[in-house]
This record gives structure tokens, sequence and C-alpha cells, in this order.
């Protein structure tokens, strides 16, 4: 693996983890089933989507690719109010060999409902028309799911209109040689003892587990068990 994918990655991944704090929300359903104090897994990933983008335009760059992030970051699609948020269009260096620009709408899991995945589909087609028109010239749109190294056929089948990508996928397509498919998900591995700091903080899952094994033994809570020690010790 080229040394230049190590230190993006970890600029992207790595170094945003050890920075993140340990967020606990306010959950009415965590403390009516007895976790009153429970990490936020979802501001864990939800950041993830951003990495993932800036992360392989950046390996695109290195591919001979110009990401177009700068000048196309949000585009108003015909019939909405609101600005679309772009999340990777490139274009070839040497532009006059292909002639075609290339769209990918990021996805972590494209296992939604129905209803959700019609709106998301046309969502996608509809930017891939208007970047054709706007940039005069051919714009080759598809959903990438950067975490994964095949899709299902039953996904597949949830949206005929579009093509999926997946990771071996995209370094196919551009012409990627500085690091292989085992070489991306490897590198995943290393985000392990953060992931693990942010979702299971140590003192607390210690405190749940010595917890419950008091309730185990018939006590309610610490209070108890030191009443029957207490009680044990005078006793004995």
């Amino acid at each position: 693996m080229d040394d230049r994918i190590k230190i993006i990655f970890d600029e992207e991944f790595l170094h945003p983890l050890k920075k993140q704090k340990i967020k606990y929300p306010e959950s009415q359903q965590l403390i009516a089933t007895g976790f009153s104090k429970w990490p936020s897994i979802a501001s864990v990933l939800i950041p993830f989507g951003t990495r993932y983008e800036v992360f392989w335009r950046r390996v695109a760059e290195l591919c001979g690719f110009m990401s177009m992030h700068q000048t196309h970051d949000k585009i108003l699609l015909e019939g909405r109010k609101n600005r679309t948020q772009l999340d990777m269009l490139l274009q070839q260096i040497n532009f006059e060999l292909s002639g075609v620009y290339l769209y990918k709408e990021f996805k972590a899991n494209l296992d939604t409902d129905t209803e959700k995945t019609k709106t998301s589909d046309q969502k996608v087609l509809d930017v891939i028309d208007h970047l054709s028109k706007e940039l005069n010239a051919p714009v080759q749109g598809c959903y990438f799911m950067p975490i994964h190294r095949s899709v299902s056929s039953k996904i597949k089948a949830k949206h005929p209109e579009l093509t999926i990508q997946t990771v071996p996928d995209m370094i196919e397509e551009i012409g990627c040689t500085l690091f292989t498919v085992d070489d991306y998900f490897e590198l995943f591995q290393t985000l392990n003892i953060e992931m693990e700091r942010l979702m299971f903080p140590t003192d607390y899952v210690r405190e749940k587990d010595f917890l419950r094994r008091i309730q185990l033994m018939g006590f309610t809570n610490i209070e108890e068990l030191k009443q029957e020690l207490t009680i044990y010790e005078t006793n004995n």
C-alpha cells in the first residue's frame, strides 16, 4: 500500500476519532430499560458519511481525477426549494480522452424501505440529468457503497435504474493501484481501539457489568449488598 493512502486515512478517520468526545443522549427508552446513561452510537457513526466522501475524493485525485467539489458542492434541482448536496463529482485530468464526468452518491446502507428507495433513486437521477445539461457532457452516475465488498442481488433489484458500486468497483474504475481492497478494509481495523473507547467507555461498562452481577445475586443495588455483607461480618 502506498504510504500516502495511510496518511490520508489517518487524517480523515483516525485523527478525528481520537479527538471525538463521548456523547450521552437522554433517551427515555434507554432509561426505561435500565440504561440510564449509554453512549450515542449515532454520534460516532454519522460523521463517517462525510469522511468517506473526503477520503475517496483525495484518492481519486491521486489517480488522475479532479474533484469538482469546490465548484459543485450543492446544486439547485428543478422543482426543489433547497439546494441538493453532491457527494462526489469527478473529471479526468485528461478529459479529452473520455469526455465523461463521474458522479457518486455515497450510501453506507441501501437496504431501506421501498418509499425511501424511490425518493432517493429519483434524486440521483435528477442530479445526473441536471449535471449533464449544465456541463454539456455525459455524466455517469451511480450509488457507491464505501464500506462494502459486494452487494446482494436483492438490493440491486430495489434499484433497477441505477448502478451500485462497491469498493472493488471503485478501485477498478479510477484505476487505483495505490492499495488493494484488502488493504482498504485492513485500514478500518486500525480504528478498533478508538471506536471501542467511544461506544463502550471502560468505566461505565464495568459499572454496568458489576450492577448486573449484583442483580443476578438477588440484590437490587449495591447498598443492599453492603447491608448483607455487614450482617454477614457481624454474625461471623
